[in-house]
C-alpha cells in the first residue's frame, strides 16, 4: 500500500494518480481479508490502523479526483515501458505476437530460444513486461541488462536471480529456488536445472531484455561471455520448461558467428510498427471513459501519418496533445488542426534523444540514405543499407521515411 500510496504523491497527472491509488485499494482490500484470518500478536495489531490507510487513500484519491475534474484525463506515458500496474490500457496491437510466442512455448516436449526482435522504442519491454498478465499460466521473469549493470559474472547471476525471486512472489506467490553455492556457471547451471525441475507442469520463460549488452557485460577477455553462452546454449538444448527468450535490435546474422553458434534452434518474433486502425484506436479510445470528442479521427490520422504508428512516437504526440488541449479555458477540450504544430514542435524537442539515438546507431550508409530522403531525395541504397533500414522500420518497400517526422527532425539538424 506504501509503495501505492509514494508512487501516487510523486505522480503530476491526475489520471495515472488515481491508478496508483486503486492499486492501494486493491491492497487494503486484501490485506484486511488476510487479517481477519490471522490470530497473532502482530496481526491484531495491525487490523486497527487498517481505518487509518483507508482514510488517507479515500483522501488522495479525492484530490486526485477534483484535479482531474473538467480536465481529459491524459494516459499516454512516453519514455516510460508500460507495465500491468500502469499503462496495460494503452498497451496495443500486439496480439500476434503474444500468440506467435505463447504457440512457441506450448510444446513442452521441444527446446529452442526465442528472439524478439524491433526498432528501440518500439515496445520490447513494454511487451515483455505485460507478459505475465498476458501468459498466466507461464512464469515469466523480465531481466533488463541496461537496468542491471554488473561487472562480473558473480555478480550477473546474484542481480538475476534476485529478480527471479521477486518476480515469482509477486506474480505467482512461488517461491524460487535458492541459488546454490559454487562458482557463478557451476552454480547458475545447477539454479537452471533447479528452475526446470521446479516448473513441473508450467512453464518459466526467462527474458532477458537489450541482449545486444552481453557482449559488454564482462570486463577483459572473452572467457566468461563464452562460459555464459555456452550455459545458455546448453539451457536451450537440454531445459524443455525453461525457455530462453532474449530481446533486442540486432539480428543474429548482424552480431557474429558468437551469437549464431550459440542461440540455436532461435525463432525470431518481429515487431513492427503499429498499424492504422490500431493507432488511430489508441489516440481516440485510449482509455475507458475517454471523451469521444477529445481526439478528432482527422487529427489521429494527421499524427498517424507522421509517426507512422511508430509506438513511442505515438504516446509522445498524444501526451503533448492532451496538455495542450488541457492548458488555459479551452471549451470544449477538443484537439484542432491548430494544435499540431505545436505539438510536433514539442515532440522534437522534448524527445530529441530517441531522434538523434535512431541516427547515431545506423551505419554511415544508412544515415547517408536517411539524409537524401529526409531532403527528398533518391538514394542510392545496397542490399546491406536496405535490409538495415527495413529491419528498423525506417524505410518503405518503395524508398520512402516509414517515420515522416524522423526527416522533420534530419532537416532540422542539417539547417543548424
Amino acid at each position: 500500500m506504501a509503495r501505492y500510496l509514494a508512487a501516487a504523491a510523486q505522480a503530476t497527472i491526475p489520471h495515472h494518480r488515481i491508478k496508483h491509488i486503486e492499486g492501494a485499494d486493491q491492497a487494503l482490500v486484501a490485506l484486511g481479508n488476510q487479517l481477519l484470518a490471522d490470530k497473532s500478536v502482530l496481526g491484531r495489531a495491525l487490523l486497527p490502523i487498517l481505518p487509518t490507510w483507508k482514510s488517507v487513500a479515500l483522501d488522495m484519491r479525492q484530490k486526485a479526483e477534483a484535479d482531474a475534474d473538467g480536465y481529459v484525463s491524459n494516459p499516454f506515458r512516453p519514455g516510460d515501458s508500460l507495465d500491468p500496474e500502469i499503462g496495460q490500457e494503452v498497451f496495443r496491437g500486439r496480439d500476434k505476437d503474444v500468440s506467435q510466442i505463447e504457440l512457441l512455448l506450448a510444446d513442452p516436449t521441444q527446446s529452442g530460444s526465442i528472439a524478439l526482435l524491433a526498432p528501440r522504442r518500439a515496445g520490447k519491454s513494454s511487451l515483455l513486461k505485460m507478459l505475465p498478465a498476458l501468459l498466466p499460466d507461464a512464469i515469466c521473469i523480465f531481466f533488463d541488462l541496461q537496468d542491471n549493470p554488473v561487472d562480473s559474472p558473480a555478480g550477473f547471476f546474484r542481480e538475476l536471480y534476485k529478480t527471479a525471486k521477486e518476480q515469482a512472489r509477486r506474480d505467482h506467490r512461488l517461491t524460487l529456488p535458492p541459488f546454490p553455492e559454487g562458482t557463478p556457471f557451476e552454480a547458475g547451471a545447477a539454479w537452471f536445472r533447479a528452475l526446470d525441475a521446479f516448473a513441473e507442469n508450467r512453464r518459466i520463460l526467462l527474458c532477458i531484455d537489450e541482449f545486444e549488452r552481453l557482449e559488454t557485460l564482462f570486463p577483459g577477455d572473452k572467457a566468461d561471455l563464452l562460459k555464459l553462452m555456452g550455459l545458455f546454449r546448453a539451457t536451450i538444448q537440454h531445459r524443455r520448461k525453461l525457455r530462453l527468450l532474449v530481446s533486442g535490435a540486432a539480428p543474429f546474422d548482424e552480431l557474429g558467428d558468437l551469437w549464431n553458434d550459440h542461440f540455436i534452434n532461435v525463432q525470431e518474433v518481429h515487431l513492427d510498427l503499429l498499424d492504422q486502425p490500431t493507432s488511430l484506436d489508441l489516440l481516440m479510445r485510449p482509455i475507458p471513459g475517454f471523451p469521444e470528442d477529445a481526439v478528432p479521427l482527422a487529427i489521429a490520422e494527421a499524427i498517424y501519418a507522421r509517426t507512422g504508428g511508430q509506438p513511442f512516437l505515438l504516446q509522445a504526440y498524444g501526451s503533448a496533445l492532451i496538455s495542450r488541449i488541457n492548458e488555459g479555458e479551452r471549451e470544449p477540450r477538443t484537439a484542432t488542426m491548430d494544435d499540431l504544430a505545436a505539438v510536433e514542435e514539442t515532440v522534437l524537442s522534448r524527445w530529441k534523444p530517441y531522434f538523434a539515438d535512431t541516427i547515431k546507431s545506423a551505419p554511415a550508409a544508412a544515415r547517408k540514405a536517411l539524409s537524401a530522403l529526409a531532403a527528398g531525395k533518391e538514394p542510392a541504397l545496397g542490399t546491406r543499407t536496405r535490409r538495415w533500414l527495413e529491419r528498423r522500420c525506417l524505410i518503405t518497400k518503395d524508398n520512402q521515411l516509414r517515420i515522416p517526422v524522423l526527416g522533420a527532425w534530419i532537416r532540422a539538424e542539417l539547417d543548424e
